[in-house]
């Protein structure tokens, strides 16, 4: 078994990379943050020539073990993961705290389990107020989640970094996930910024794989994959800020675009720093705006 991140994942694709000496492997394995379906399409079909599982695992530090996976031995969807771990009563939470399919919403876990934390280290209270304060004896693992009609789950991202837009609420791994559609595209990060009419309005930062591109081919690509309800503000960049385990850092990019302070920056890896991310407003060169109206 191979285990390999997303963003590992992405990098080899953009690079036209072809892994070596997989005549053994049985598997691929994978943990830590969301797919996107291109980049599964690619590891699973192109490389593993359509007959290695691509494992997908969910859990988190403060879990002591997974959530959700996707079983080698039973029908799986692209980017996703065919149910919970044993012992793990997983739900879908809607605002009003009721279990819901067919939508996104709060990953949730309705019961104790032997692996879970009982406390952050002398800091109870913060533990109680994060994962078990909003609903009464439910467990909230921060995480954006999905079930489709049929069984098939799907994490979306962070709940904090949750889009509102017009009163509709969407996470920006959909959306990266959408702009990655476009194969011009190699990684892409979306961020909510304020506006005084909609609530929110969508800034994404894009990697292309080649240079030079046509910036009109590239944005309207990007308006008919996202959509025109979610059309962003698209600014090509160099690179994008991930911690050293290779996770987009939403946060900090956000900041930096915002021109307000970062806050900590020690999990940030130096060789994809902060600095290429534009400040709103003050970057030479324009983004590429939607052509719609809002």
């Amino acid at each position: 078994m191979q285990g390999i991140a997303p963003t590992a994942a992405r990098a080899l694709l953009a690079q036209g990379s072809r892994p070596d000496a997989l005549e053994h492997l049985r598997a691929f394995a994978s943990t830590g943050e969301a797919w996107d379906e291109p980049t599964w399409r690619w590891l699973f079909e192109e490389i593993g020539d359509s007959r290695l599982p691509i494992i997908n695992y969910s859990g988190g530090t403060e879990t002591g073990g997974g959530i959700l996976v996707s079983y080698p031995f039973l029908p799986s969807e692209p980017s996703s993961f065919n149910g919970p771990l044993p012992g793990m009563d997983v739900a879908v939470f809607d605002q009003a705290g009721e279990p819901v399919e067919g939508a996104v919403g709060e990953l949730v876990v309705r019961n104790t389990w032997p692996g879970m934390t009982h406390a952050f280290w002398r800091d109870r209270d913060r533990y109680l107020e994060t994962y078990w304060s909003r609903w009464a004896n439910v467990w909230k693992h921060g995480d954006l989640a999905s079930i489709d009609r049929e069984g098939d789950w799907r994490i979306h991202g962070r709940s904090d970094d949750t889009i509102k837009v017009s009163g509709r609420r969407v996470g920006p791994a959909e959306l990266e996930a959408a702009l990655l559609r476009d194969r011009r595209i190699s990684e892409a990060a979306v961020i909510g910024v304020p506006d005084e009419a909609r609530g929110q309005r969508i800034v994404a930062f894009a990697v292309l794989r080649e240079h030079p591109a046509d910036p009109a081919e590239i944005e309207s690509a990007a308006i008919h994959n996202v959509g025109r309800s979610f059309a962003p503000t698209l600014h090509l960049v160099d690179s994008l800020p991930k911690t050293k385990n290779g996770k987009l850092m939403r946060r900090a990019m956000r900041a930096k675009y915002l021109g307000t302070p970062a806050g900590d920056l020690s999990s940030l890896d130096p060789a994809t720093p902060l600095e290429a991310i534009p400040i709103q407003g003050e970057n030479d060169d324009p983004p590429l705006r939607p052509a719609i109206s809002s």
